[in-house]
């Protein structure tokens, strides 16, 4: 998932999302709803978009645009990024997918018995904080 905040350039949210494309199935961008019509104009149709709005100290999200599969999809790229867990994979994506799952199922199962206890603002703190455990 890619956040495109209301302070992020351009250039360097679109490189970000190449790089996700290439890597993931399904892409998703989540974007203030004031910088809906901004984003749904530069990506590619296959990327679905989330926007958010505040609204009494919690934030909202709406589903704009449902993700399509990637068509950019580079397993020399997937395999970059787990060398030694994708050396003799047959099938790169799959695999890829499932390194993705266990390096960060401790992050992930951490945000969600946690999830009462952090404001938004918390979540990105809070998966660097479960990767010391």
């Amino acid at each position: 998932m890619c956040f495109y905040s209301k302070q992020q350039s351009c250039f360097c949210y679109l490189f970000q999302l190449n790089s996700y494309m290439r890597a993931f199935e399904y892409v998703y961008v989540v974007c203030d709803e004031g910088k809906l019509d901004d984003v749904l104009l530069s990506i590619p149709e296959c990327v679905g978009v989330y926007s958010y709005f505040d609204s009494s100290r919690t934030l909202n999200f709406k589903l704009r645009r449902k993700a399509k599969r990637s068509d950019f999809l580079d397993e020399t790229l997937q395999r970059s990024v787990f060398p030694s867990a994708l050396k003799t994979a047959k099938d790169v994506n799959a695999a890829f997918k499932e390194s993705v799952r266990k390096k960060y199922s401790k992050s992930w199962d951490f945000l969600q018995t946690n999830m009462g206890h952090i404001s938004m603002l918390d979540y990105q703190a809070s998966f660097k904080l479960c990767r010391c455990f």
